[in-house]
């Protein structure tokens, strides 16, 4: 019976992470039935309760001593993982976990991971060791490019797409938005911002100012979701302290049925994190999305959806929401079908897994 240890950002409260992780576990024992999971995590019992797998500290050596020296292979479950734009000290903790693994004699892989942004120093590093990987599967073609200017060449490297979008494959929870405060039947939006740099308190008024919008032109209460937490949070409630429109803040982090329950009734999403995007279009919603980083505006342009810079003004990204409503049926469908690809494509992912395990 195989094996798998399972790598990514998991048990930091982030809800996009969270669901891949879901998302990859049910992939596995959908095609790999018996298949051994352990995942590595800041939150262990939570983990191993939450998705009924094995789990153990990530930052404990003794812990990934052992579980490295009986396990099969090393997967990175999504993400950017690979990058040091937020921080090089989280780069240099996921390639010591791959040169580990490599050293064990453990197949190694990254499942649909997005590459970079990376400084030419992190590059450098990044390079040295991806060489060294079974199979690459990537999220998007910038990744691709990004692998090709490192000359990472020796890997099996295939452009899949992110685990998120099989959130379509997901039955959606009744009722997601009722039970985080609207009332039933309610019409309502999704947002959801996050801070950035020297932006963040005027992305917190701009947040309150849409919800405010949204409410006294259309008649939408909002769902304020934060998709990271403690980090969004703190902009999300601040944004409803200020807004007069009827708004709820997810205080929790939603599993994928509430995701896919939450955004399929949605009218519209606004969102800055990529997966919120992902999770919106998986679910036929469309979106107006707020580029912060080169990620968030090539997803947008795949999907067909309108993006603003992070930089932009509240008039842009008004008109950008208000076209997005008025047009909502045609978008819908542009969402749907490009979703339903990018769906496709990701559940290609797994074959990889599978074919790299039976090798």
């Amino acid at each position: 019976m195989a094996r798998i240890t399972v790598a990514g950002y998991i048990g930091f409260g982030n809800g996009g992470d969270e669901a891949l992780l879901a998302l990859l576990v049910g992939s596995i024992r959908a095609v790999l039935p018996g298949t051994e999971i352990c995942v590595l995590s800041a939150r262990p019992r939570k983990t191993a309760r939450g998705y009924g797998v094995e789990s153990v500290m990530r930052y404990d050596p003794v812990a990934l001593a052992a579980e490295f020296s009986r396990s099969d292979a090393l997967v990175f479950c999504g993400g950017s993982l690979i990058q040091d734009l937020t921080s090089r000290r989280s780069l240099l903790y996921y390639l010591r976990l791959l040169r580990a693994a490599r050293a064990k004699g453990m197949k190694t892989m990254l499942f649909a991971n997005g590459i970079g942004p990376l400084t030419a120093r992190g590059g450098r590093a990044a390079a040295r060791v991806l060489d060294t990987l079974d199979v690459i599967t990537l999220r998007d073609g910038a990744s691709a490019r990004t692998l090709a200017v490192l000359g990472v060449t020796r890997p099996k490297i295939a452009v899949t797409a992110d685990t998120a979008f099989l959130l379509s494959d997901l039955a959606p929870v009744p009722g997601a938005a009722a039970a985080l405060g609207l009332g039933e039947g309610e019409r309502y939006a999704v947002i959801s911002y996050r801070p950035w740099r020297n932006y963040t308190k005027r992305l917190t008024r701009e947040c309150a100012a849409l919800a405010d919008m949204l409410f006294d032109e259309y008649g939408l209460s909002s769902v304020l979701l934060p998709m990271q937490r403690p980090d969004d949070s703190g902009i999300c409630r601040a944004a409803a302290e200020i807004s007069h429109a009827h708004t709820a803040v997810a205080e929790e982090t939603l599993s994928p049925g509430m995701l896919a329950g939450l955004f399929s009734g949605a009218e519209i999403t606004v969102g800055m994190r990529l997966h919120t995007l992902i999770y919106s279009a998986a679910a036929g919603t469309p979106a107006v999305g707020i580029a912060y980083d080169r990620k968030v505006s090539g997803l947008c342009r795949a999907l067909g959806c309108a993006f603003v810079g992070v930089d932009g003004g509240e008039g842009e990204l008004f008109g950008a929401v208000a076209a997005g409503i008025r047009e909502r049926e045609e978008l819908s469908l542009r969402v749907r079908a490009a979703s339903a690809d990018m769906a496709a494509r990701a559940r290609g992912t797994v074959q990889h897994l599978r074919e790299l395990l039976m090798a």
